[in-house]
């Protein structure tokens, strides 16, 4: 027999500590959408649909496109307009979208909302109110 146990190649030794790296707490096991959660303020149009998952790499200010989107705030009435020349100042402006986070400010357009959702996320979504007139900040 030629195995005489001189060739041990550590097995055995001190694997036992490195096994339980891994608990629980700091897995680092990040959910990969960022749940947003639309409260709508004062006459703004309210949604069927309020909680969404949202890319964490995606901007601030393309979720705001993506709202004024879902609620047809944009183009809505500007062709039907013209022919008629009375009140005139009634719709001719589009609506525009406010987005306010804590109740209290709008983040920058280039905030991404993974990163708002690490700071200021609430039981684990990101609230974000939305109004059609400037209601704080």
């Amino acid at each position: 027999g030629n195995s005489n146990g001189l060739h041990s190649n550590g097995n055995g030794n001190g694997d036992g500590a490195q096994a339980k790296v891994a608990t629980p707490a700091s897995a680092p096991n990040k959910p990969q959408k960022v749940k947003v959660h639309f409260v709508a303020v004062g006459s703004a149009p309210l949604m069927k649909k309020t909680k969404f998952l949202i890319s964490p790499k995606e901007s601030f200010s393309r979720l705001q496109e993506k709202l004024t989107k879902m609620l047809q705030l944009k183009d809505r009435d500007s062709s039907h307009i013209k022919s008629s020349s009375s009140n005139t100042n009634t719709n001719t402006s589009k609506h525009h979208l406010f987005l306010y986070l804590h109740q209290s400010f709008v983040p920058s357009p280039e905030d991404l909302i993974g990163d708002l959702n690490d700071l200021f996320s609430v039981r684990g979504e990101l609230i974000l109110h939305y109004s059609l007139q400037e209601a704080w900040g």
